[in-house]
Formats: structure tokens, C-alpha cells, sequence
């Protein structure tokens, strides 16, 4: 089997990782053309697909068993592809839009764990960090693709910012030629008894933490920029863009940082948040948001890539694809109900509440770096 191909098309694919982020540059437009339903439902077009996801995270690690893996790879490239164009030819019906966004969930739910479980089990232990490292750049690169590309196609009109996720065609292409038609062993039919060991669910948790806290700084930067007259909304989208370009260097230093620092680079990842939420807490001018949100931005990239390296390492290859899934939809479910549990917190402004949110995130680096500490000695 040609690994290089199969690493240039989970590169491929991983490019649409960051899902609906595409609908960004528009939502403005939605809420003016679906004047007859709340800003929140209109809003909602863009986050329902994280939710599809963190259910399918789960399902396809239970389809892993019974399902090949080209042909899953295929079947999300197919939901991607269609739920684009059903967004994009139906446009005039929120209604029919939210089915589509649910087609297209379906589709990067199958792709997130898919990827890592590619890695996991045709590349080596000493080929993973730097696989699980480019893996998570591309994510970032091509959440800055999309945003960028979604917002130039909405200049021919807003619904055209729809075709965006088309950029999956070459990946579908690569999936065709590359992915192995396998399926993964069937507990029933091994000769092992395999578990899903206790420290995954710790990984559970600590990912879902994570996820909530993450997705503070992209869900209200925009706000901040505003509160702060920093700019408008162009603006808003280079410190998004920034933010993303952190995560996509970071994780092309990954492998590095693994071999000096192993399971504490999880810690480093709260430590990144942190410190970016705190300079981004501060930020009365430009240059210092974008270097709190650069510094935040690693912080994704570090964290996935070491958390789902642990995973491959610490399970049986039987249970490996859905301790993967528990973890990736664990994450989703973070980032989805972020904005309501930040919503909680006191502070009427953006930065009250990046402040605190920052604080938390270095009280959880102390933890995690304790708990990581705990499990190498127990190891």
C-alpha cells in the first residue's frame, strides 16, 4: 500500500475539518433573507451541522466494523458534496437548507474520526505525530480556505458561498485511488477480549473542556472587535484568520514538541488558550488581539494531534476507531454548547468573559499537566 498517497488524501479531507465554517461571511445575509424567523434559527444554519457531527463521530465508530473504509470515505464525500449543492440549489427554503446542513454533518462526522483511525492503523507509531501534526494544520488551512473562498463567492451572490466545500472533489478523487478496502476487526470476531481502557473517558472529558473553552475566542471575536472599536467586520475576519494560521503552524511543529515534552504537550495546549485569552482580554489595540489570537490559536492543533496519538497508542487497534469517536465527538459536543455555557458567566463584555474564561483554561493546564504527570508514572 502507497502511504504517501493514503497521507496526501486524509490531508485532502482534513481541509474540510472545520465543517460550516464557510457560512460565516454570510450570516448577516441569511438573517436579511429569512426576515420571518429569529436571528438565532438563521444563526443556527451554520452550527446545526456540529451537531450531526458529534452524533455521527460515535455512529462511525461503530460502522468502522461493518462498513469498508473507502466506501466510508466515499459515503462522506458524497454527503459533503450534496449537501453543498442542495444548499446552494435550494436556497430560497431554511427549512430545506437545515436538511442539507444535516447532509453535510453527516458527512464531516464520518470524515473526522475516519481520518485519525486512518492514521492509527496504516502508519507507524514513529510516522503518527508527524501524520496526526499536518493532519490538524490542514484543518486550519483550510478552515482560512474556506472562510476566504466562501466569502469571495458570496461576492457573485450571498447563496454562492455554498460551493465552497466543493474543494473536497480532489480529495474524493484521492479517496477512489488510495483508501484501503477494509474493514476493521469485529469485536465478536476476535480472539482478544478488548475494552475501551479507563484513561480514553478521562480523554472524553478533558476534550469536551477543552472544546468549550476553545470556542470561545471564534464565537465572539467579532463582538470584541465591535466593543472595542477595533474595526469592522473585515477585520474580524483577519484575526479569525490569524487564529487559524496559529493552529495550522502549530501543528507542523507538533512532532517536535512531542518527542521533547510526550502527554504534556495536552497541558502546553490549555497553557496556549490561556495565555491567548488573557492577551485578547487586554487588547485596546490591533496587533495585540492578533497576537493573543495567533498564541490561542495553537493551542487546537497541539491538543488534537497529542490527544488522539495517546488514544492510538493506549488502545487495543479492535476498540481503537471508537475511542477515537468518543473523543473527537466529545470535542464537537464542547464547541457546540460553548456559546451557551459561556453565556452563564458574569460580565456584560466580550473581554469580562475572555478574562475569565482565560483563567480557567491556565487552572487546567496545572491539572492536566498533574493528571498527564500521574499517568506516565502509572504507565
Amino acid at each position: 500500500m502507497n502511504n504517501t498517497k493514503l497521507k496526501i488524501t486524509i490531508l485532502l479531507l482534513s481541509l474540510l475539518q472545520m465543517g460550516s465554517i464557510f457560512m460565516s461571511p454570510i450570516i448577516g445575509d441569511l438573517v436579511a433573507e429569512f426576515s420571518m424567523y429569529s436571528a438565532s434559527t438563521c444563526q443556527m444554519l451554520m452550527t446545526f451541522p456540529n451537531l450531526v457531527v458529534v452524533i455521527m463521530s460515535i455512529v462511525t465508530g461503530r460502522l468502522d466494523s461493518y462498513i469498508s473504509r473507502k466506501n466510508l470515505a466515499i459515503i462522506a464525500c458524497i454527503c459533503v458534496i450534496l449537501g453543498a449543492l442542495g444548499l446552494f440549489t435550494f436556497h430560497t427554503s431554511l427549512i430545506v437548507m437545515y436538511a442539507f446542513a444535516g447532509l453535510f454533518g453527516i458527512g464531516i462526522g464520518i470524515i473526522l474520526p475516519l481520518g485519525a483511525t486512518l492514521i492509527s492503523v496504516y502508519f507507524t507509531e514513529d510516522q503518527q505525530g508527524q501524520v496526526y501534526g499536518l493532519q490538524n494544520s490542514f484543518a486550519n488551512l483550510g478552515g482560512v480556505a474556506l472562510n476566504l473562498l466562501g466569502g469571495t463567492l458570496a461576492g457573485i451572490a450571498w447563496y454562492f458561498d455554498f460551493l465552497a466545500p466543493l474543494i473536497i472533489i480532489p480529495a474524493f478523487i484521492m479517496v477512489l485511488i488510495s483508501v484501503p478496502n477494509e474493514k476493521g476487526i469485529k469485536a465478536s470476531e476476535s480472539k482478544e477480549k478488548a475494552k475501551i481502557p479507563s484513561i480514553v473517558y478521562l480523554y472524553v472529558v478533558i476534550a469536551a473542556i477543552f472544546g468549550i473553552i476553545f470556542n470561545t475566542m471564534p464565537t465572539n471575536i467579532s463582538i470584541f472587535v465591535s466593543e472595542n472599536s477595533l474595526g469592522g467586520s473585515s477585520f474580524s475576519s483577519i484575526v479569525t484568520a490569524v487564529f487559524l494560521c496559529g493552529g495550522a503552524i502549530a501543528g507542523m511543529f507538533f512532532n517536535t514538541l512531542n518527542k521533547k515534552f510526550g502527554e504534556i504537550v495536552i497541558a502546553i495546549a490549555f497553557l496556549n488558550l490561556g495565555l491567548g485569552l488573557l492577551i485578547c482580554s487586554q487588547a485596546t489595540i490591533a496587533i495585540l488581539l492578533l497576537i493573543g489570537a495567533f498564541i490561542g490559536g495553537c493551542s487546537m492543533s497541539l491538543f488534537m494531534s497529542r490527544v488522539t496519538l495517546s488514544i492510538s497508542a493506549k488502545t487495543n487497534p479492535i476498540v481503537t476507531p471508537m475511542a477515537l469517536s468518543l473523543v473527537l465527538s466529545s470535542n464537537n459536543l464542547g464547541n457546540f454548547i460553548s456559546p451557551t455555557v459561556i453565556g452563564l458567566l458574569p460580565g456584560t463584555l466580550v473581554s469580562d468573559r475572555f478574562l475569565i474564561v482565560g483563567i480557567i483554561a491556565l487552572i487546567g493546564a496545572a491539572i492536566v499537566g498533574y493528571l498527564m504527570q500521574q499517568q506516565n508514572k502509572i504507565a
